[in-house]
Formats: C-alpha cells, structure tokens, sequence
C-alpha cells in the first residue's frame, strides 16, 4: 500500500522465546523454544550484512550527547505503524509494510516486545547525513535491558545495516531507569518505550530510486520471569533527484526520544566533583546545585567498581557520595557512567568520565 512519494516504511516484529526465572542471567542459562513462524517469505527482508563496515553494533560502550528526559512515553500513536509477525527464532525476518496514522494494535498474548525503524528525513540525499531511530515498545509490565544490564539480564543489541557508500555511526542510548529485585539484585533498563538513534551518511548517490535500511535487534524482556527474543524491521527510503527537497520526517518523535539521551558533563552547570579517601578505598563527591535528585549508572566499560552511594540533600543542591569497591592498583583506571539529575520537573542525563583522582572530561 502506498501513500506518497515520500511515504516511509516500517515494521515491526515480536519473538517470543521459553520462559525462564528471573535473577543473574548468562548467555548460556535461558532455554528457549521457538513459536510456528507465520512469515511472509516473499517479503523477506535481510539481516545485518555481512560487510561489517555498515553495521553498527550497540554492544560497544557509547555514550553522545542529547537532552533532558520527559516521559518516557514518546511514541505518539500518529507516527507508529506498521503490523507485528509472529517469529520463530533470533534470526526470524519480518515483513516490510507501509505505515498507517492508526494507533498501535494492542499486544498480543504471549507478545512482548515490538521493534520499528523509522528516519528524520523523507528523502535520501548524497553528502546530507539523517538519523535512523530503532523503536522499541514493551508490553505492560515488562523491560529490557540498558548496554550495562547491572546484577541481572542481558544488555540490548541492535545491528543496522545501510547500503553500500553509507556510513552508520555508532548509536546512542538513551538514559535508563532501576530495576530492583527480590534478594537487592539490581539492573537498568527501559519500560513502556524507547528508541536508540544513530547517524547515517550517504558518501554516495544510491542505485536505484531507493535505499533500504535494515535492523536486527536482540533483547531480553523480564518481569517475573525472563523471555528471550529478537527481531528485524526494515525501512525503504527514495532517492532525492535534483531539484526534489529533503524535508524533515517524524520530527516530534524524534525530538522527543533525542532529549532522552544524555548530554556532556560540561553541560551540568554549576556541578562541583572531588575526590576524597586513600587511593584504594576512594570516595567520589558530586554536588549539584538546584537538583532534587541525584543517580549513578555504571558504563559496563568503567573500570572503577562502586560499592555504594548515598545522597544528602543541602540547602538548594543535593550531594551524591560514590564509595569505590576497591581501586585496582597503578593503571589508568576511570570511573564511568550517567548522571541522572532531577531538577524541578525535568530528568536530564549527563556523562561522567573522571579518572581516579581526576577530574570529569568535558566532551561527550
């Protein structure tokens, strides 16, 4: 079905895996067994390629600079679409389908996790980058995971593939909130819905009249109990010809999504940090003047373990104390992770990179 010229693509695909108890998850402990595939393979669509210079990998630690974070239900049902196809494993593909302006079909049962692309542009044009949004949406009562799944759970990939001539930069995550669960096991992640973002270049002018995107997600999806899956979707965008105008697509839903994603530290205005303790038991200090809230999210890539925070409220700021687990001896050991900061009635995230007995790098 087709709705214009510059009529955008999207799908979405849910795979639902066997059950397993919640509490530290490995690659090696979910069992899973597979649902009938009901897959239209005349629509087949492709997974990530082969090429690895066209596939971004969100497994390495990345962390750019974004917004402030509102509700986190950002996916106005006006720019969702598509329809879910029933899988039947971590490499089950998904049919294209032209968008709609309905709302989004309810969950199915047994249905958990929903994954779409979508872009910020109409229209392809050489030389002129965009941004390519992976859209997830959890069913009610169920998360998944951030790029440091923390005590328990299995961190969100998402491996997009562009044509040949594309550049796709490494995506940005947006911040995540807690999970605690029974026996203090304490994990991060994202509920309701979410987008990863990331920057594609066209170097050069695509064959054809137009260039198709392709995401393969893999998640794990947890409420009392764990479920693995994964999913493709699959975005054709045309070709800007000459004299045809680029103009802006999906703007609200990804100006909202955008301000979810955390900015550089030298953004906190006003923020003091320092250092106190002996060198192995170290303690960080972070005072923010006009927050009501203060809250650290360890990267996966830190190499300075925390073993504990506290925060104190003071007069017009809030100080977070991070006690380091053990510093390990000599080397260039960091400390890495967001800051969420609450101030009135917004969240922002900021990255924090300090060196042990440094200070906070000031880019993204």
């Amino acid at each position: 079905m087709v709705y214009g010229p510059y009529t955008r693509f999207r799908s979405a695909l849910a795979i639902t895996f066997g059950l397993v108890a919640c509490g530290p998850v490995g690659e090696d402990s979910i069992a899973s067994s597979t649902a009938p595939s009901s897959v239209d393979q005349s629509s087949k669509v492709i997974g990530t390629s082969p090429d690895s210079s066209h596939t971004a990998d969100l497994s390495s630690s990345a962390f750019p600079a974004g917004g402030s974070a509102p509700s986190r239900d950002g996916l106005p049902s006006s720019a969702r679409g598509g329809h879910v196809i029933a899988g039947s494993g971590p490499g089950s593909e998904g049919a294209g389908h032209a968008a709609t302006a309905s709302a989004v079909a309810p969950f199915k049962p047994g249905e958990l996790v929903r994954v779409s692309l979508l872009a910020d542009t109409l229209a392809v044009s050489p030389g002129k980058p965009f941004q390519l949004g992976v859209a997830f949406e959890m069913a009610p009562g169920w998360h998944i995971y951030w790029e440091n799944p923390g005590d328990a759970g299995l961190k969100t990939t998402v491996g997009v593939d562009a044509p040949d001539g594309f550049t796709v930069d490494t995506p940005r995550l947006p911040g995540p909130i807690r999970f605690t669960s029974p026996g203090n096991v304490v994990s991060y992640g994202y509920v309701g819905e979410t987008m990863f973002q990331t920057r594609v270049t066209p170097n050069v002018r695509p064959s054809g009249d137009s260039a198709t995107f392709a995401v393969d997600a893999k998640w794990l999806a947890c409420q009392e109990s764990c479920v693995r899956g994964g999913g493709t979707a699959t975005l054709s965008l045309p070709v800007a010809v000459d004299g045809m105008a680029s103009g802006p697509a999906n703007a609200e839903v990804f100006a909202s999504h955008r301000a979810q994603l955390p900015r550089s530290w030298s953004e906190l205005q006003g923020a003091s940090i320092s250092w106190t303790g002996p060198a192995e038991t170290a303690a960080l200090q972070i005072r923010v003047p006009g927050a009501s809230s203060l809250e650290f999210f360890p990267a996966s890539s830190s190499s300075l373990p925390v073993s504990s925070s506290s925060t104190a409220r003071e007069v017009n700021a809030m100080h977070l104390q991070l006690v380091l687990h053990r510093s390990p001896p000599g080397g260039a050991a960091v400390l890495e992770g967001l800051l969420r900061v609450e101030k009135q009635a917004s969240t922002t995230y900021y990255l924090l990179r300090v060196p042990r007995h440094g200070t906070p790098a000031s880019g993204p």
